[in-house]
């Protein structure tokens, strides 16, 4: 180093201190986020309120399968998708589609591939076929299904 120029004079450390403006803006902004992030979880609770009924209206439903026969409970199951999906997609979409072409439509606003084309037949065979006697098994997988789908269907097309 030069002699000419003398000693480097270094100030004196800042210290720290809150009142500096820029952390009163930080924490309004903080403060605006997390609002906005408890109003979004808030509108999606509520959004979501509807699944919630369903599935404890259907878990209820299951709970006394014993008292009511396992054909009324795959009817009550069925028809409980049907009004999600007419609620959530329009009348337009959903009144008339029957068989296999509402398994797929319940394939096709899930996010998985749930329903197999042999549920269509089975649907049909246990709602409409007189005297055709439903094992506990298969209305359990039934019903496992329906809420499945009800937990995991999009909201709308």
């Amino acid at each position: 180093m030069n002699d000419d120029i003398g000693t480097l004079i270094e100030p004196d450390p800042i210290k720290f201190s809150w009142g500096a403006p820029g952390w009163y803006v930080l924490g309004i902004v903080l403060l605006l986020l997390i609002f906005v992030v408890m109003v979004m979880v808030y509108r999606h609770y509520q959004k979501n309120k509807y699944r919630r009924t369903a599935l404890s209206w259907l878990e209820s439903r299951e709970s006394t399968m014993l008292a009511h026969q396992p054909s009324q409970v795959v009817y009550d199951a069925a028809m409980l998708m049907k009004r999600i999906a007419i609620s959530r997609y329009g009348r337009s979409h959903v009144a008339a589609v029957r068989e296999q072409e509402w398994i797929t439509f319940l394939n096709k606003v899930c996010k998985s591939q749930l329903f197999s084309p042999g549920d269509a037949e089975w649907l049909n065979r246990t709602l409409y076929a007189a005297g055709d006697a439903v094992k506990e098994s298969e209305t359990k997988t039934f019903v496992d299904k329906t809420k499945k789908w009800i937990k995991n269907h999009r909201y709308a097309l």
